[in-house]
């Protein structure tokens, strides 16, 4: 074999090995990026849950998050399914929410099942110091982050006396609260940048009176239904003949800057 081949042939192989070294490096290096990119969005999501948690409750306010995105792929759900809630049988709200959803770059793998990050799997939450919004990370297609409303708080506020005239009337009181979630429009500017203000565009209070000291809550989603009774735990010295249900809707929206 003549010192030329000889050359040829090794230096074939350094080009071989250096070309897969690079791919190798390559491949690593965009992994870490997803990955890192996939965390920061979760974060992002978790955060968005806090604002729009406070701006909801502050009729006219605002908040703003900003979203980088080099592989993730964004999905605003206009309508997620028609959310329906009833109260011993009457309905107080009906309609349909919106939901946002995060895809991961190709790297990105979460495993099987679904990890929660904010809030819980559910229908009726019946703790005021839950949050409304529920943040999960689920493998369906590729890795998601997602976000949704689709749930009311629903609570016992107290047992209080109201005068109607000279008489007087002992009533529960129980407080529904719904976040309902729009899109407005959505545009990214260069570089994959995604700026989001999040504004209360409405607050709507509704009162409703039923007879007896307690009601039934009833919330049904997409086919999925919970209900719960809600009231004193017991009766009291005076016990309440009505339920006053103040029923509280909050329409934020999510848009472009």
């Amino acid at each position: 074999m003549s010192v030329v081949l000889s050359t040829i042939i090794l230096a074939s192989a350094i080009l071989t090995i250096t070309m897969a070294a690079i791919f190798v490096s390559n491949t690593v290096l965009e992994q870490q990026l997803d990955m890192s990119e996939f965390e920061q969005e979760k974060n992002n999501l978790i955060t968005l849950v806090d604002i729009i948690e406070h701006v909801a409750v502050n009729p006219g306010s605002s908040g703003y998050i900003r979203l980088n995105l080099r592989t993730s792929r964004p999905n605003f759900e206009q309508n997620a399914g028609t959310i329906e809630v009833s109260v011993s049988g009457k309905s107080v709200i009906s309609g349909y929410t919106g939901s946002l959803h995060i895809g991961g770059g190709r790297y990105v793998g979460v495993g099987t099942g679904t990890q929660a990050l904010v809030g819980r799997d559910c229908l009726i939450v019946n703790s005021t110091s839950d949050p409304l919004g529920y943040v999960y990370v689920v493998q369906q297609n590729g890795a998601w982050v997602n976000l949704d409303y689709i749930r009311v708080r629903a609570t016992y506020v107290g047992r209080y006396m109201y005068y109607e005239g000279s008489q007087k009337v002992n009533r529960s009181v129980v407080r529904i609260t719904f976040i309902n979630i729009t899109f407005g429009d959505i545009r990214t500017i260069s570089g994959g940048v995604l700026n989001l203000a999040v504004r209360n565009v409405k607050t709507l209070v509704q009162t409703y009176l039923f007879p007896g000291d307690s009601v039934t809550v009833a919330v049904s989603f997409n086919g999925k239904n919970e209900s719960i009774d809600i009231g004193p735990a017991d009766q009291g010295q005076y016990p309440a003949t009505e339920t006053v249900v103040y029923v509280v809707r909050m329409d934020v929206e999510i848009a472009s800057l």
